[in-house]
Formats: structure tokens, sequence, C-alpha cells
């Protein structure tokens, strides 16, 4: 009996420690991690519906870092505005 003890605490002990490893590697990357030097991957990017929300925002936040954006879509009058 007390081995059939010893392996369920084991096996709730490596479950515990695993699911503890996994959360504190996904705060590292949500949070802690440094931010890339995105110059290392070139210097032009292309976003893709850069007319409207999240695709905006990324392509004014890559202009800002100094990275030549090549931008694309649906909407020219939209894309003169964003540009």
């Amino acid at each position: 009996m007390q081995l059939l003890e010893l392996l369920a605490k084991t096996i709730g002990f490596i479950t515990i420690f695993k699911a503890l490893v996994s959360l504190i590697r996904w705060a590292w990357i949500a949070f802690l991690r440094p931010p890339k030097n995105l110059k290392e991957y070139g210097s032009w990017a292309v976003v893709t519906g850069s007319t409207d929300g999240i695709g905006m925002a990324l392509a004014f936040e890559l202009a800002s870092k100094g990275l030549h954006l090549i931008l694309v879509g649906r909407n020219p009058t939209k894309l003169k505005v964003t540009s």
C-alpha cells in the first residue's frame, strides 16, 4: 500500500511541477524576455491589412522602429491615409 501512495505522490508532484514550469515559461515569453532587434531580419517589412485596426497599429510601430514598409490593403484611399 505504501508503494502505491509513493507512486501517486510522485506522479502528482511531476504533474504539478510540469504545470509550474509551463506557467513560468509563459510568463517569461509574454512579459519578461527582452525585445528582438527587428533590424537583424532586414530593413523591409510587409504589412497586410494595414488600413485599419491591428494592421495599421503594426505599420506605425514598425515605421517608428525605422523599417521600410510595403503596405497591403483592399482600399486604396485608406492605404494613402495610412502611408
